[in-house]
């Protein structure tokens, strides 16, 4: 327990003064740990994994096309071996031998007639094999001097040929005139296969055959071992190999390692594999040295660590160069912040980027500057707080002093028998109570349209008959709240930019309905319409398409403008207002509401 206690304390220790560290360093370490320390383990073990797989493989490969160069070979000197039953099966080959000719005369006849053509066939149906010759042992009444001799010509060992078991051949593996030949040999019967009466040599250059197993040279080195003597293939030839005196690395390597002596199995050196094969009919074996760099792909050992390296290396100061573009900002401002009191507020100077750490600047720097602001307020405000409630009891005086005197002046009209005066006067005041008396941005539709009411009864007093105006409300707009002063500045324009330039009788209609979506109103006049072209400038302003800016050289536009964002803002983007020309004479605006966006009262105001 108290070495567990102890590992719990120093490991605390060790956490603690991480804490305690740079971030820059954290990172560092984590970068080494989490990262960097993982991927060159993987990288080796997967590196040596995968190393070893491939040079696994490339051996298997090689051992696999060596065994079918092996059977090429097999089917090769088959062809040549099977040159001696087309002679041992001919009558004339065997009579020849036997000595059946009498005379000279029937020697050369029996010659030229039945037994030189054979080898020309011979030759022609097998090119590879240089040369056919048939050493007999009797003598000839004639002495040839080619094709068949005697056996006293035979210059090979002739302890060799006796030591051949009957029904079997024997090949040599033979140096002539720089040059290397197989020479199959195998011994003549006669007709009842009791008397040896010769023996076949069938010569062949050794590239002819063992040339089979040059599938390499793009690989390794192709090496033939006889007795005690290497062989090599190079430039399509085979040459004896001086172990001494070679310049070729590989086989250097080869001879003097060691590995020349133990080519029994396949082996894996640290710069070279050996494939082999015994190739029987022969009593040759068949070695393929293939350098370990060109299989593993480097020139040098371990060129891929540096590779690697080099990459860790680039990869880490690319990390590092990311992570200290937050590091240095955060350390600056964590600097910055610590200088910071309440006698310097002053906001960090960095540059405004938009990343998170910028973002936390450009939030600093707002909490400062909104910390500064209370605190110049908290002084302003305790200065002007009498003030402010002297001018507040003051404000509260004077709409009911407004309200009493026009109630006042209602009256004595009404006494005095006076009821345009009284009917104005009451409009009046009841218009003015509804713009000063609401505390909220928000009222009841019902109350904007009795509003709008009071406004054209104002106006048709001082209008007369001149000024005809009617309201159809054909749906139910109790509980319908809606932004206020949203219908007067309508109606208003179309008195003053419709209607203020006729003579005659000016025409206002105001309807409200509603479809599936939309509570709709429509207003419209008689008057003298918009201009086509400042109709487009004021639709495109209110679709978004133009800036409000280009409503400001005429004036008219910038009060529709501002109702018709208030809507949006109340009752959502598809809600808002429209305006068109109506066909004859007038203007048509239409406001929509959304119904998704409807705000209904469950009680009624009291405020208004």
């Amino acid at each position: 327990m108290r070495l567990l206690e102890k590992c719990m304390v120093f490991f605390k220790k060790i956490l603690c003064s991480f804490m305690n560290i740079h971030i820059g360093i954290k990172m560092a370490i984590g970068y080494v740990i989490v990262i960097l320390i993982p991927i060159l383990i993987y990288s080796t073990y997967f590196y040596m994994h995968i190393t070893d797989n491939i040079v696994k493989m490339h051996m298997t490969g090689n051992q696999q096309l060596m065994e079918q160069s092996y059977s090429n070979f097999k089917g090769k000197i088959s062809q040549v071996e099977s040159i001696y039953q087309m002679f041992q099966m001919n009558n004339a080959i065997t009579d020849f031998l036997s000595g059946y000719q009498i005379s000279e005369g029937d020697e050369v006849y029996a010659y030229l007639k039945d037994i030189s053509p054979l080898f020309e066939y011979g030759h022609a149906s097998n090119k590879p094999v240089s040369s056919i010759t048939i050493y007999k042992y009797r003598k000839s009444l004639v002495d040839f001097d080619y094709y068949i001799l005697d056996a006293d010509r035979f210059k090979g060992s002739m302890d060799q040929i006796k030591s051949i078991p009957p029904g079997q051949g024997l090949w040599v593996f033979e140096t002539q005139g720089g040059d290397n030949f197989l020479r199959y040999y195998r011994k003549c019967y006669s007709k009842d296969f009791f008397t040896e009466i010769g023996f076949i040599e069938i010569s062949i250059k050794s590239i002819d055959l063992l040339g089979t197993f040059d599938l390499f040279h793009e690989l390794g080195l192709l090496l033939f071992k006889y007795e005690d003597n290497w062989f090599v293939i190079q430039d399509k030839k085979i040459q004896k190999v001086d172990e001494k005196s070679n310049k070729n690395p590989t086989l250097q390597y080869f001879f003097t390692s060691g590995l020349s002596d133990n080519t029994a199995k396949n082996l894996e050196d640290k710069k070279i594999l050996v494939n082999n094969l015994e190739i029987k009919e022969l009593n040759i074996q068949a070695v393929l040295l293939t350098p370990k760099a060109s299989v593993t792909g480097g020139s040098e050992e371990y060129i891929t660590f540096v590779y690697l390296g080099l990459l860790l290396i680039l990869l880490s100061l690319i990390y590092y160069a990311i992570i200290s573009s937050f590091t240095r900002r955060l350390v600056k401002l964590a600097r910055h912040i610590r200088k910071t009191d309440h006698e310097n507020l002053t906001g960090y100077p960095g540059v405004d980027y938009k990343d998170e750490v910028g973002a936390l600047i450009k939030s600093y720097n707002g909490m400062i500057s909104r910390i500064g602001a209370l605190i110049n307020s908290v002084n302003i405000a305790e200065l002007k707080k009498k003030e402010a409630d002297f001018y507040a009891l003051q404000a509260q005086i004077k709409p009911h002093f407004i309200y009493n005197s026009l109630e006042t002046i209602r009256m004595m009209a009404e006494v005095n028998g006076d009821s345009s005066v009284a009917d104005i006067t009451y409009s009046l005041g009841r218009f003015i109570r509804y713009n000063l008396s609401r505390k909220k941005n928000e009222t009841l539709l019902k109350d904007e349209i009795e509003n709008v009411k009071n406004y054209l009864q104002i106006y048709k007093v001082s209008m007369g008959e001149r000024l005809q105006f009617n309201i159809e409300i054909n749906t139910d707009i109790e509980t319908v709240k809606c932004p206020g002063f949203i219908l007067q500045p309508l109606v208003e324009n179309c008195l003053h930019h419709g209607l203020s330039g006729m003579r005659g009788i000016c025409i206002i209609e105001f309807e409200v309905y509603e479809d599936n979506e939309f509570i709709i109103i429509v207003i419209s006049d008689n008057g003298t319409g918009i201009d086509e072209d400042r109709l487009k400038i004021i639709m495109a302003v209110l679709e978004g398409a133009l800036d409000p800016v280009e409503l400001k050289p005429k004036g008219n536009g910038i009060g529709i403008v501002n109702v018709h964002e208030r809507i949006k803002a109340y009752f959502g983007s598809r809600s808002g207002l429209s305006i068109c020309n109506r066909p004859g004479s007038g203007t048509i605006c239409r406001v929509r509401f959304e119904k998704y966006g409807r705000r209904l009262l469950n009680a009624v105001d009291d405020s208004r």
